[in-house]
């Protein structure tokens, strides 16, 4: 899996991982993280997928350091703002996990 979630961190792509619970999923994505070098990337973990779309962004916002006030659209555009300046500016694309994305609601990943 570490291979793999490398892999996904050198073309900025998108992965899914699926195996039965207890295999060691979670664990694999935390020595990842942990072995990244800050200064090149920015890592997030999200661990709460089963909330409604609002709830999913104002948790993204809280993660990237963003105000979550106003409606969804603003908090879009704020997320959207935050991931351009950590990629255009800081150099440092985010990498995002998502645990057991199976729950997310079908809108948050259109969004995504």
């Amino acid at each position: 899996m570490t291979n793999r979630l490398n892999y996904l961190k050198d073309i900025r792509g998108i992965g899914v991982f699926t195996e039965s619970p207890g295999i060691g999923k979670s664990y694999a994505l935390r020595c990842f993280a942990n072995d990244l070098n800050s200064s090149l990337h920015h890592m997030e973990y999200m661990c709460l997928s089963t909330i409604s779309v609002s709830d999913f962004y104002k948790q993204f916002c809280s993660i990237l350091g963003v105000s979550d006030k106003g409606g969804t659209p603003t908090i879009f555009k704020a997320i959207q703002s935050q991931i351009s300046y950590l990629c255009k500016e800081k150099r440092q694309p985010l990498l995002l996990a998502i645990d057991e994305a199976q729950y997310l609601n079908t809108c948050i990943l259109n969004d995504i």
